[in-house]
């Protein structure tokens, strides 16, 4: 067996690695069955299992801070393999710092669901047993981080803010500052984007408090440009992103002040940022740039082929974009075989979506159908509805264009408005809009025929998911019912605008556009200082015609009706008071 960490130590870093290197090319490996390896450790004499659990330990240990220096020349996959194996070691000898680092330096590498699915119950368990010292902050600051990353929201978010204020109140601003950075995550990802932006502006005091080294304050910005790239601000947020390239590009790697981030993961999200910004804003060449400079920074550090392959997902949008077709369809069969060695059905779902988008651009309308087929049954393993909704809203296009059965058709784009109206989701009038140009039958059809026609589908259980949505309808008769009044609605005001002569704006347009404003109504609802901005833009907007303020001022003070809210006013502003609602909702 090698030498215990501290031997490791002493020798010189090129001997070290040779050593390394000769131990794995000889090494062989056996894999046991966990069943057996279980009963082997029961029957164990327990000192040889304590000093195993040393040796082991110390070897992996020792793997991991060899992974860290090679890191920027591809060593980022050693990192989190022996962090992986390290940690059950560690955890047995109550070395809790050392396992709850490696953890934290695993998850930060690698965020596949089966190294979330593994690091969750140690992480509590290292909580669990440094409840009380100095150091459980700390601990409880990377266990919420990682009950963020698994979805788990609403157990996050009220240990985030907790352990924010503990930080704080103690002193400890270090911790402070790296929480707020996840709560940060967790409010942008929920659509506050106003309130994230004042936790990223806090994030920074908070590390210039705990004395924090330029690529921390650095991340920090680039958090804050995170923010503003959600709420529509791009240009800015490009003008940002140039700027500091030069500033990040000066800085060394290393710092003589203490840092709370990896350089490269700092310049992976400064570059990623300027990506985003870039594609939403629609400047495809620029976003294509942006992405292969952050896949260059991937490759040199080694990451892991997940982490790449969602990475070089991401260039797909933007050739299709481009008509680069060829492009575009390479990227994605390069992802998809490692999306399907990694089990990770959520983004196998995002490629069959991306295949079938494309087939349905460049003429395949059969294989748009079957790509399109295949993501839905991928999105409702995944489970999460506005997605599933997504892929029936799309497959129902994509049936139509090739002249499937109508009532197929229809089916696919009721179950898309019925999971709509239960989430109360914004893309709700887009649903109605395209039934509302469509021929219907005078009637909807009975909730068994879409369940059936839509349930032809392998993996696609659309009853199993209507039972777990919100209850915005009582039952699924009642939201078919609820989505064919709204397009009877529809219909008829179509027909009224006609008739006098007056056409309406493209509501789903305005939706979208209107969507950061109604985002900042709901926050303002909990933000007053927010309130005086969004009052200059209801002025403006009451000019063109929008009947938004008395509503708006409605909300504030606590009125929820909708009814009440929109009565008296024109039914394109009575959507938008709708979807703020929703929002505060939500």
């Amino acid at each position: 067996m090698l030498a215990d960490h501290a031997e490791l130590a002493g020798l010189d870093p090129a001997a070290l690695q040779g050593l390394l290197d000769a131990y794995a090319a000889r090494a062989t490996t056996y894999t046991i069955h966990p069943g057996v390896a279980e009963t082997v450790r029961a029957a164990a004499d327990p000192a040889v299992l304590a000093v195993a659990d040393v040796k082991l330990g110390n070897y992996h240990g020792a793997m991991y801070q060899q992974g860290l220096k090679r890191e920027m020349e591809g060593g980022g996959n050693v990192v989190t393999e022996s962090a992986r194996r390290a940690a059950p070691y560690l955890l047995r000898q109550a070395r809790w710092n050392e396992a709850a680092t490696l953890l934290e330096r695993m998850l930060l590498r690698d965020r596949s669901p089966d190294s979330l699915a593994f690091a969750l119950p140690l992480l509590r368990r290292i909580v669990e047993a440094t409840a009380g010292t100095e150091l459980e902050l700390s601990y409880a600051g990377i266990l919420a981080k990682t009950l963020l990353n698994t979805g788990r929201t609403a157990e996050a978010e009220p240990i985030l803010r907790d352990l924010i204020a503990r930080g704080a109140a103690q002193g400890n601003y270090r911790v402070a500052s790296c929480v707020a950075g996840d709560l940060c995550n967790l409010l942008g990802s929920s659509g506050r984007l106003a309130e994230a932006l004042r936790v990223a502006e806090e994030k920074a005091a908070y590390t210039r408090q705990a004395g924090l080294g330029p690529w921390t304050q650095l991340g920090d910005e680039g958090r804050r440009l995170q923010v503003l790239a959600d709420m529509g601000r791009y240009d800015e947020v490009l003008a940002a992103v140039e700027a500091l390239r030069p500033q990040m590009d000066a800085l060394p790697l290393t710092s003589e002040a203490e840092e709370a981030v990896d350089p490269w993961n700092v310049r992976e999200t400064l570059l990623d940022t300027g990506h985003t910004a870039a594609l939403r804003n629609e400047r495809w060449e620029t976003a294509l740039a942006f992405n292969a400079e952050v896949l260059k920074v991937m490759k040199a550090r080694g990451a892991e082929a997940l982490e790449v392959a969602r990475a070089r997902f991401n260039d797909n949008g933007p050739l299709l974009r481009l008509r680069r077709y060829d492009d575009a369809r390479a990227v994605l069969l390069s992802c998809r075989p490692v999306f399907e060695a990694e089990r990770h059905i959520e983004m196998l779902g995002k490629v069959y979506s991306a295949l079938a988008s494309l087939e349905s651009e460049t003429g395949g309308r059969a294989e748009a159908v079957r790509f399109g087929e295949v993501a839905l049954g991928y999105k409702y393993q995944a489970g999460k509805p506005e997605d599933c909704a997504i892929s029936h809203h799309n497959l129902a296009n994509y049936l139509e264009r090739q002249d499937a059965d109508p009532t197929t058709v229809l089916a696919h784009r009721l179950a898309a408005a019925a999971i709509r109206l239960q989430v109360q989701s914004g893309r709700l009038f887009t649903t109605v809009h395209i039934l509302a140009n469509s021929d219907r039958p005078p009637t909807p059809p009975a909730f068994s025929t879409v369940a059936e026609r839509v349930e032809a589908i392998e993996g696609v259980r659309f009853r199993a998911l209507f039972e777990r949505l919100p209850r915005t309808a009582p039952d699924i008769d009642a939201a078919l019912a609820a989505v064919w009044q709204m397009v009877a609605d529809e219909k008829r005001r179509r027909d009224e605008e006609r008739q006098s002569g007056s056409a309406g704006p493209d509501m789903a347009q305005v939706l979208h556009d209107f969507e950061p404003l109604l985002q900042g109504i709901a926050t303002a609802v909990k933000d007053e200082g927010l309130r005086a901005r969004i009052e200059s833009v209801l002025a403006i907007l009451e000019q063109k015609g929008w009947r938004l303020t008395e509503a708006v001022h409605r909300i504030w003070a606590g009125e929820r009706d909708a009814g009440a809210l929109t009565a008296g006013i024109d039914g394109n502003s009575a959507q938008l008071v709708r979807r703020a609602l929703e929002l505060l909702e939500q």
